[in-house]
């Protein structure tokens, strides 16, 4: 019991002188850059992997993969903002050289069928008219012959 006491005081005095260098370590720090502690939870099978490494060398290598991570993420964003771009410019090629087109198309044939119409309207009533005419130069004959 006694034996534990001592590792648990040995402990208690290696965490205490572990923080004060931390905590002047990181008050040199304060002054060249700002920072943030943070914790973080490693696999069971790391563990070991990651105790072997001192704490500069973790802060360094939690660092190196955080800043892969973010340029792995600006390198997907920008993947997502070109696939959007080509997605937008596919659409403004296609309207450009397709429906445009046919719209012009449709305006054309729309615009002939009604000069069409009108022709035909115009003959129409060209025929009345002179059906009418005809008439009514046969109703003036027949009071003549009268």
């Amino acid at each position: 019991m006694e034996n534990n006491t001592n590792e648990n005081i040995n402990q208690f005095q290696q965490s205490d002188d572990f923080k004060l260098f931390s905590l002047d370590k990181l008050s040199v720090q304060s002054k060249e850059q700002s920072f943030k502690k943070f914790v973080i939870q490693i696999d069971s099978d790391n563990v070991d992997y990651f105790e072997s490494f001192s704490p500069g060398e973790r802060t360094k290598l939690i660092n190196k993969f955080l800043s892969l991570e973010q340029i792995k993420s600006r390198s997907n964003y920008r993947k997502k903002r070109l696939k959007e771009y080509l997605i937008h410019l596919s659409i403004v090629v296609l309207t450009i050289f397709i429906v445009l087109p046919v719209f012009y198309y449709c305006v054309n044939k729309l615009v002939l069928l009604t000069l069409e119409n009108y022709k035909q309207t115009q003959i129409n009533f060209e025929k009345l008219y002179n059906d009418n005419s005809l008439k009514k130069k046969d109703l003036t004959k027949l009071r003549y012959l009268k």
